[in-house]
């Protein structure tokens, strides 16, 4: 079939430059017998003569338009000729992989498709030739491909088997480890509720431990201050006496004046001895007037209505002495009362009459205790040198 294809083909372009030149020729006779119309007086003769010559042409002509284009009356295009000539040129290059080579005639072009044709041929048929040699080699591979499947079949099935068991098996496990994590789950959900129960129960008794302690340390702060202000007050030696009290206006007056360098408002506290030589706390006065020898002073409070201020009862105050100015030292960080700040402490003192040192010496005569006294050197120093201490509480009463 492509020998006879080749043919036809070639036939084909044989019969396409015969058009193409009977084409020119067909131009040119037009143009000739445009001539010859114009001569035609002159040229009768001779246009009898290349009437038949033309009529031979034209029959020929006319089969060429048929051979080319398959209608007498189409006239065919040289151009497009041209173009298929050079399109065959190039699927020629393309199918040998030489360089495109430019045609000037089909019968070239003719010869090199026929020797391409006929190496495409040789190669098809060696082509083919192994490709039934491959077909032989792949039926003699089919047995052995059929015991092998066989084989991979059985061995595939017993596998699925395995698979199957391994599946029941992890199942199982799974089912286990689920009915195991719940009965664990409720387990710890018991354990944790039991646990918060006694964290509660802990957590009350830290509660109530903290407390007790809170209030053993409150109390043994009040015992401690207690115990300061009855070392501070016993010792001190009174500064005078009550001469003479008037319990309906509230007035009294003492044995020390301005010879004793005593200023209005100092205010002192007010005591008696009673048995085993303890002294009771009666109330506190604060000095109105000064004369030489006896101050007026005004009853500020008592602590026992049946045990009034009286004559013959003691007085005395840190800020007073008949000798020298008292000297105070303040041992603590801050105020504990919040009535006035550390200095506004300091002031008051100074205001009094005493004298406000930074450091306890032989000389001093009270530390006032503060919010931190413990941990400061200057009250290990007064405890040393038997200073009178007093507490923040205690020197309030004696400052307004």
């Amino acid at each position: 079939m492509a020998g006879r294809a080749g043919v036809h083909i070639s036939y084909l372009i044989v019969a396409l430059v015969v058009c193409l030149g009977l084409v020119w020729w067909v131009v040119r006779l037009n143009s000739d017998l445009e001539d010859m119309t114009a001569k035609r007086d002159k040229e009768m003769r001779l246009a009898a003569t290349e009437k038949a010559n033309y009529a031979r042409l034209y029959d020929e002509t006319q089969g060429l338009r048929v051979l080319l284009t398959g209608d007498p009356g189409k006239t065919p295009d040289v151009g497009s000729f041209n173009d298929k000539i050079t399109a065959g040129a190039t699927m020629l290059s393309e199918a040998t992989g030489d360089s495109a080579q430019k045609y000037t005639n089909i019968q070239d072009l003719y010869e090199d498709q026929y020797v391409a044709i006929r190496n495409y041929k040789g190669q098809a048929e060696a082509a083919l030739k192994e490709k039934r040699a491959r077909e032989e080699d792949y039926k003699s591979l089919e047995g052995t491909k059929d015991e092998s499947r066989k084989k991979a079949e059985e061995e595939a099935e017993a596998l699925r088997a395995q698979i199957n068991e391994a599946q029941k098996r992890a199942e199982r496990i799974e089912r286990e480890a689920s009915e195991e994590s719940q009965r664990m789950r409720t387990e710890n959900e018991a354990i944790v509720d039991e646990l918060k129960v006694q964290i509660n129960d802990l957590k009350r008794q830290n509660w109530l431990t903290d407390n007790r302690l809170k209030n053993a340390m409150e109390r043994i702060a009040d015992l401690e201050s207690e115990r300061i202000q009855a070392a501070s007050t016993q010792n001190v030696p009174p500064d005078g006496k009550i001469v003479e009290v008037d319990n309906d206006l509230s007035y009294a007056w003492i044995d020390i004046g301005k010879n004793d360098q005593l200023t209005p408002g100092l205010i002192f506290e007010v005591f008696q001895n009673v048995k085993g030589g303890m002294r009771l706390a009666k109330g506190r006065v604060q000095v109105l007037t000064v004369q030489d020898a006896i101050a007026k002073v005004a009853v500020l409070n008592t602590f026992n209505r049946l045990n009034p201020i009286a004559k013959e009862d003691f007085v005395t105050s840190p800020f007073f002495s008949r000798e020298h100015q008292p000297k105070f030292v303040i041992a603590g960080e801050k105020t504990k009362l919040g009535r006035w700040s550390k200095e506004e402490l300091s002031k008051g003192i100074v205001k009094y009459g005493g004298k406000l040192d930074k450091n306890v010496t032989i000389d001093t005569d009270y530390l006032i205790a503060i919010e931190g006294y413990e941990a400061s050197p200057e009250f290990s120093t007064a405890r040393e040198l038997r200073v009178k201490i007093i507490t923040e509480q205690e020197l309030s009463g004696l400052i307004e």
